[in-house]
């Protein structure tokens, strides 16, 4: 028996079937509405009316209903017209539109339609009934589920693009609950478990677990400070990560009630690495200043320093050649003297701080350098401290002056033997290298491209940070009172910078220190070295000589000196009256000695104004300290001829006798 014929027999027994059908049509919380086989509106139930404010206008016919057109619905329900049970798709409409009713616009809601046919005894289609669904509640909610999806996919995505992760923590259970994409931010292995509070704090840094810990103890809910940033140890690659958190304290997360720390972690390492990078440039770009600065006041105060001195030096020579001090007073001026000297000694060393001494640069290998300061690096060292040395065979070529970096590890070798009182090692490297750009961002002034290091490591007592940051400046000093001038680094400090190089230093208390010193490279050949001139049979002479030097106390000691060996000596006070000098002196004037730093004009203009009137007059120039003028990043311009402060009589009367002797007129 088919499914009608079963209905039949079962409605057989009601008295009444149309008042039941007609009951049940009335009273259906469904919308029903029922279609003549032509597609006319015959007839609605109350749930319609009540769903759409009205019944469809008089002529309604779905077949051919414009908006039904519209909407693309008018073949689907064809297909219901020729037999066929159709579903629609929800549609979000609003129910005045489709009955075209008058009074105020509803809002909009979300329709589940089925078009089903009614069939004849004959089996044609005599109907179409539908009955209509508000499914607003439901398609809002899969609306705001893909909405809720969409953002999770953001979140997923703004988490993975800020390498963060969430981390709920129930404080009840101990369970840590963290976001998919944790491992994959932290790097940590797939089998490391990273479920409970334990399992976290066994990543922690030790000092980080310990403050945590402490915190977790003293608070009253148990809970450590939310908001910090901490650090962690990979376990499989024992690299550390700094991670920031941020969070707070609730009494659910998702539904579960109870106690729950929930927040979000970042992944911070690059930021602080950066923070820390941007710090040490920050540091050493007012150390730079800071030496700058002292460097400036030093070389002034070299430069006045050498005036005076130079006088005392050439009075106390003159008055110990001569002879006529008796004795014990010709000791006492031998004191005097020798103090002098051990002055100059200081100006020097102050000037290769202030990169304001002169250099003789020349392209060298230091290995060769090294290998030349064996023997003597061994006598200043003593036996108890071993020499070693480790040479790259191929090692690049730099532009440098020897004397000064035999200067460079003579001083470097002093201070390591003065860190190691009881003995150790002493270790000399060369090897070349590549400054990369980070290096050079870590670095304040320094140059990236291909380097030749020289490292000079001890075994000694090493040094705080606080000890490093000082170390350079001149007079600092760790020894006791009277066993140091303090100015042996600084002098280092001064000639690898102006050599154009840079020096750092690694130390740890008690881990000894190295230096290490990075010189460009370069691909120019080693000059081949010119013989040294013979030395000038007597240092006398008769030439005219125009002295030009506005302090009066060397100007008068330097006539002196000259004048003494037979030298005509024309003064000059200012270069104003030099240049006068020049064009009403009637005879020949063989050389002109001048002051480099003079009021009004500097000795190079000076000399360029004199070889107007006195093309053939040769020029000696005499400084204290280098300056543009001359000199540029501490080499002389090529020609010149240059006497260095302070003076002798010794090293006036050699220089002159030189110039005057060379075939050269200027």
């Amino acid at each position: 028996m088919d499914e009608a014929s079963v209905i039949a027999a079962r409605l057989g027994g009601v008295s009444d079937a149309r008042a039941l059908l007609e009951g049940l049509f009335l009273h259906s919380p469904v919308a029903f509405h029922l279609y003549a086989a032509d597609g006319r509106s015959l007839l609605v139930n109350p749930a319609f009316r009540a769903l759409f404010g009205a019944e469809p206008p008089p002529g309604f016919n779905v077949l051919q209903d414009e908006m039904v057109a519209r909407m693309g619905l008018t073949d689907q329900i064809r297909r219901a017209f020729a037999g066929e049970t159709v579903p629609l798709p929800p549609q979000w409409m609003n129910p005045r539109d489709l009955t075209q009713a008058a009074g105020p616009a509803s809002k909009r809601v979300a329709l589940q339609t089925t078009f089903f046919p009614l069939f004849d005894r004959d089996g044609a289609v005599s109907h179409v009934g539908v009955t209509v669904h508000d499914v607003t509640f439901g398609e809002e909610l899969k609306t705001a589920y893909a909405e809720h999806q969409r953002k999770e996919a953001d979140l997923g995505l703004a988490l993975k693009a800020g390498r963060m992760i969430t981390l709920d923590t129930d404080l009840e259970t101990g369970r840590v609950y963290a976001s998919d994409n944790a491992r994959d931010v932290l790097g940590l292995p797939p089998d490391l478990p990273i479920d409970t509070i334990e399992d976290w704090l066994s990543l922690f840094h030790p000092d980080d677990r310990k403050q945590t810990e402490r915190e977790m103890a003293a608070a009253p809910e148990g809970v450590p400070r939310l908001d910090r940033i901490f650090r962690i140890i990979l376990p499989h690659t024992g690299e550390t990560r700094w991670l920031e958190r941020r969070g707070q304290l609730t009494l659910h997360s998702g539904g579960a009630r109870g106690r729950w720390a929930r927040g979000i972690i970042m992944d911070v390492t690059d930021r602080v690495r950066l923070e820390g990078a941007l710090h040490t440039a920050e540091e050493q770009l007012r150390q730079s200043q800071k030496m700058e600065a002292i460097g400036r006041l030093a070389g002034g105060i070299a430069h006045d320093f050498n005036n005076l001195l130079s006088v005392v030096l050439s009075y106390s020579d003159m008055l110990l050649s001569a002879g006529v001090v008796p004795e014990p007073h010709a000791a006492d001026l031998r004191e005097i003297h020798g103090a002098a000297g051990r002055a100059a000694n200081l100006t020097r060393a102050l000037l290769a701080f202030s990169r304001q001494q002169v250099l003789e640069p020349a392209v060298v290998d230091l290995n060769d350098v090294v290998h030349g300061m064996d023997k003597m690096l061994r006598r200043v060292i003593g036996e108890d401290i071993e020499l070693r040395w480790t040479a790259d065979p191929a090692l690049g070529r730099v532009r440098v002056d020897p004397g000064q970096i035999e200067q460079v590890l003579m001083n470097l070798a002093v201070n390591a033997r003065d860190a190691m009182p009881a003995g150790g090692k002493l270790t000399l490297e060369t090897s070349n290298i590549d400054l990369d750009e980070s290096y050079a961002r870590m670095h304040v002034g320094v140059t990236p491209g291909p380097h030749v290091m020289l490292a000079v490591t001890d075994t000694g007592a090493g040094m705080s940070k606080d000890v490093q940051a000082k170390i350079f400046e001149p007079f600092f000093t760790t020894k006791d009172i009277g066993k140091g001038t303090g100015l042996g680094l600084s002098t280092v400090f001064g000639i690898v910078r102006q050599s154009g190089g840079h020096i750092w230093v690694y130390s740890e208390p008690g881990q000894g220190t190295t230096f290490k010193l990075y010189f460009p490279r370069t691909d120019q050949v080693p000059e081949v070295k010119a013989r040294a001139g013979v030395a000038p049979a007597t240092l006398r002479g008769s030439e005219t000589l125009l002295l030009v030097e506005d302090d009066e106390h060397l100007r008068v000691v330097s006539r002196t000196i000259l004048a003494k060996n037979g030298y005509r000596v024309i003064a000059a006070d200012t270069p104003a009256e030099a240049l006068a000098r020049c064009t009403h002196e009637p005879g020949v004037i063989h050389l002109m000695i001048t002051d480099v730093v003079m009021p009004g004009m500097n000795g190079l203009q000076l000399a360029t104004q004199a070889a107007k009137s006195r093309p053939d007059m040769k020029v000696l120039y005499v400084s204290g300290y280098t300056n543009d003028t001359i000199v540029h990043h501490g080499v002389l311009d090529e020609g010149v001829a240059f006497l260095q402060k302070p003076i002798t009589p010794d090293t006036l009367l050699r220089r002159v006798r030189d110039l005057l002797d060379d075939g050269a007129p200027r």
